[in-house]
C-alpha cells in the first residue's frame, strides 16, 4: 500500500494493525506509539519520553543530552567520564568482585585499594614512591604522615604521636630519637637486644639526664660520671628492700676500695671480705721502717684553720706502729692528750683518768 500526499493524511481509527513493515521517508508524528516488536532505526530518533519494557540493543553510540535515570542500575564494561565529578544523593558504594580498585594516571596504574580475606590494603604501585596523609590546619595544607617506601615504610609524623600504648616488635626493637636534618651521630636510642636493654646517646659529648617535675635529678656524663641533684629532703638509698645484695666501689688500683657486705652487715675498705663490722685493709711489702711509716692504712684526724691544730690517730703502713698525735704547728703552746671515762667527755676534773 503506497500512500502519497503533498499535505497531511489523516486516518481516523481506534486501532491500526499493520503486519508488515512501515517505510517512512518523512516524519511520523504520533501522540503515542506502542510497538510490540523490534525497532530498527538507521538514522536519528528524537524522542521526548521513551518507556521501554524490554531490552534495548544499540550497536552504535547513545548520545543523551539530558539526564539518564536508571532505577535498577546500569551495567557497562567501561565508563569514560568527560567531567570530573561523581555525585550521589546518598552514600556511594564501590563494589568490586575482584577485591581490587586501581587508581591510574594516563593509563599507568599508581595506587591500589585491595581486599584479601577481608583485610584492606593500600598500596603505592610505583617503586620507592611514598604514601602521604595530608590535611588542612587553619587554611594551611600540610603532610601529617609520610610512609617512606624507599626505607621499608619508615613513618615520619609531622607533629608527634599520642598513643594509649605503643609496642615496637622486631628482632632487636629500637626506638630512635633523631634531630631533624641531623647526621647518623646526631641520634639517641633505646634498644632491646636479647635479654639486655640499652639507652644510648650517640653524641660524643652528650649527656643523659633523668629528672622529675621538669628538673634534672640524675646526670650521666659522656665520660661515665654520675651526678645526683636531689632537692632538700631527698635521699639516695641503695638496697631499700634490705635483701642480701652487696655494694662495691672500685678505684684505679683496688677492686674493693669500698665494699658493703649486704648479707653479713659489714663494711670493707680495701677488702671484699670484711671480717668485722668495719675492716680497713691495705697491702704493704716494704721492709724499710721509715718508708713504711708513710704508707698509712688508717688516719683518723681533724685539722683546724688559724694556727694549724691537728689531732689524729694513725695506724702505720708497716702494720706495726700506731700513733696518737695532738700538736700545733704554728705556736709553741701547751698541748694535752687525755683519756676520759664518764658522763661528760672532756671534764678534766671529774672524768679524766689519764693525761699526757
Amino acid at each position: 500500500l503506497d500512500i502519497v500526499a503533498d499535505t497531511e493524511i489523516q486516518i481516523a481509527a481506534t486501532t491500526i494493525d499493520i503486519n508488515g513493515a512501515i517505510n517512512a521517508s518523512g516524519e511520523i508524528i504520533a501522540a503515542s506509539l506502542d510497538i510490540s516488536g523490534a525497532i530498527d532505526v538507521a538514522g536519528t530518533t528524537n524522542l521526548d519520553v521513551v518507556d521501554i519494557d524490554g531490552a534495548v540493543d544499540m550497536a552504535s553510540t547513545l548520545a543523551v543530552g539530558g539526564v539518564v535515570t536508571a532505577n535498577a542500575g546500569v551495567v557497562v564494561d567501561t565508563i569514560t567520564i568527560d567531567g570530573s565529578d561523581i555525585a550521589a544523593t546518598g552514600s556511594l558504594f564501590l563494589d568490586s568482585d575482584g577485591g581490587s580498585i586501581y587508581m591510574s594516571d594516563g593509563g599507568t596504574d599508581i595506587g591500589l585499594f585491595s581486599l584479601a580475606s577481608q583485610d584492606l590494603t593500600i598500596r603505592n604501585l610505583v617503586s620507592d614512591k611514598d604514601i602521604n596523609f595530608q590535611g588542612n590546619d587553619g587554611g594551611s595544607n600540610f603532610t601529617a604522615l609520610t610512609l617512606d617506601m624507599s626505607a621499608a615504610g619508615a613513618a615520619t609524623f609531622n607533629a608527634g604521636v599520642t598513643a594509649v600504648s605503643s609496642t615496637i616488635s622486631s628482632t632487636h626493637p629500637t626506638l630512635m630519637l633523631k634531630t631533624s636534618g641531623g647526621g647518623d651521630t646526631d641520634q639517641a636510642y633505646v634498644q632491646k637486644y636479647n635479654n639486655d636493654l640499652y639507652v644510648y646517646n650517640k653524641e660524643s659529648a652528650g649527656n643523659i639526664f633523668l629528672g622529675t617535675n621538669n628538673t634534672t635529678k640524675i646526670t650521666l656524663g659522656s665520660a661515665g660520671s654520675l651526678t645526683t641533684s636531689p632537692t632538700a629532703g631527698g635521699h639516695a638509698v641503695f638496697n631499700e628492700g634490705g635483701v642480701d645484695a652487696d655494694f662495691r666501689v672500685e678505684s684505679d688500683g683496688n677492686a674493693n676500695m669500698l665494699f658493703v657486705d649486704g648479707g653479713n652487715n659489714r663494711i670493707g675498705v680495701g677488702t671484699g671480705s670484711p671480717g668485722a663490722t668495719l675492716q680497713i685493709q691495705a697491702s704493704h711489702t716494704t721492709t724499710d721502717v721509715t718508708a713504711a711509716n708513710t704508707n698509712s692504712t688508717l688516719v683518723i684526724g681533724n685539722s683546724g684553720t688559724g694556727n694549724g691544730v691537728y689531732n689524729a690517730i694513725k695506724f702505720g703502713g708497716n702494720q706495726q706502729d700506731m700513733y696518737m698525735m695532738s700538736f700545733n704547728d704554728q705556736q709553741a703552746v701547751s698541748r694535752r692528750f687525755g683519756f676520759f671515762v664518764g658522763s661528760v667527755a672532756g671534764d678534766a676534773v671529774a672524768d679524766e683518768r689519764f693525761s699526757i
